[in-house]
């Protein structure tokens, strides 16, 4: 009979684990390192931009493999380990801080955006969803055609709309836009909301997708659907075209002044440069009231996947000038979409 002070000897373990636990780590720890020098040395590659998306995930197999670690002695991978469960705590960790309601003071409005999806197959859901709920301006973005009379339908409650074939703002108070606001080539629409003695500016944006029109390698052989759909989607990763349509926002951005709120669906993840140059002219409200990661796409249980499984990337945000202040941030329910909705509670500081 083993006793106590066998453990945590790792000889009572089969050595073949034991050095399948190892090989794992070396591997993770290997790959990581080789990542963080790749993505230093070559920043502007498109897969190592692509790989860069999902980087607060690349942390968790440290948490995960650090207390084996201990409890079997392999002492040479606890350092390192414990490195990159530290770095991960240093990037993220605050993202998981609990944060209080701020105290609202001044004029204050609830938003939505809402990416509804073109191949949504719960349309008439959304539509009583949003009935019930009590926001003052809607963002939504990927409409079809056959959602014209749903969101005439939602006159009562939004009695303002402003929409292209793709885009709509529904709103309690007026909205005002100029016709070149609507048929500008561009990927957002602008508009004024008059609200109570404040006009804000509002922006509803639909980024591109970063993908190019062809993969830059096919499978060479046929596999299952799905596999063949992430490949293809991996090796067309291409942020020109988004890029570009951010930096036509930015122009825009940069001669606005007053209130500006930017909502809807930008296709770039907090980890890239296109989001810092955005943060560095407006507040994320997330960020500022949010709590997590934040992840928005993709939904997995538009596929039938099990709800357990997280987005794995940011794509919906709500952006504010810095006389607007978030009071609360949070993510909507699973709609059909293959996006999470996302609301914010913000305050207008006095001018």
């Amino acid at each position: 009979m083993r006793g106590a002070s066998d453990w945590p000897n790792p000889r009572w373990l089969p050595r073949a684990l034991v050095h399948l636990f190892e090989l794992v780590s070396v591997i993770y720890l290997v790959a990581l390192a080789g990542f963080m020098g790749l993505r230093l040395a070559l920043p502007e590659r498109w897969w190592v931009l692509f790989l860069a998306n999902f980087m607060p995930f690349y942390f968790l197999p440290a948490f995960a493999l650090l207390a084996p670690a201990l409890l079997l002695r392999r002492y040479r991978l606890v350092l390192p380990l414990l490195v990159i469960a530290v770095g991960g705590l240093a990037l993220f960790g605050s993202y998981f801080m609990p944060r209080a309601a701020a105290a609202s003071s001044g004029f204050t409005l609830r938003l939505l955006t809402f990416n509804v999806s073109q191949s949504n197959r719960a349309p008439a859901q959304v539509e009583d969803w949003l009935r019930g709920q009590s926001y003052d301006v809607v963002f939504l973005q990927e409409l079809t055609p056959a959602w014209a009379q749903r969101l005439a339908r939602l006159r009562d409650r939004y009695p303002y709309q402003v929409t292209t074939p793709t885009m709509a703002v529904l709103s309690r108070f007026p909205l005002q836009t100029a016709a070149d606001d609507l048929t500008a080539a561009a990927p957002f629409v602008k508009m004024r909301l008059a609200a109570i003695g404040h006009t804000v500016t509002l922006y509803n944006v639909s980024l591109p997708t970063p993908l190019r029109a062809e993969p830059r390698q096919r499978l060479p052989y046929v596999v299952e659907p799905a596999v063949t759909a992430v490949w293809d989607m991996s090796l067309s990763y291409d942020e020109t075209r988004r890029d570009r349509g951010i930096e036509q926002l930015i122009r825009q951005l940069d001669a606005e002044q007053g209130y500006v709120i930017v909502a809807g669906d930008f296709n770039m993840s907090d980890q890239t440069a296109a989001y810092n140059r955005l943060a560095s002219r407006l507040r994320d409200s997330f960020r500022q009231a949010g709590w997590g990661l934040g992840t928005s796409w993709p939904v997995f249980q538009v596929w039938g996947l099990p709800a357990v499984l997280p987005p794995l990337v940011r794509l919906d945000y709500i952006w504010t000038s810095d006389n607007i202040r978030t009071v609360q941030a949070w993510q909507g329910k699973y709609l059909g979409s293959d996006h999470l909705p996302l609301g914010a509670a913000i305050a207008l500081s006095p001018s």
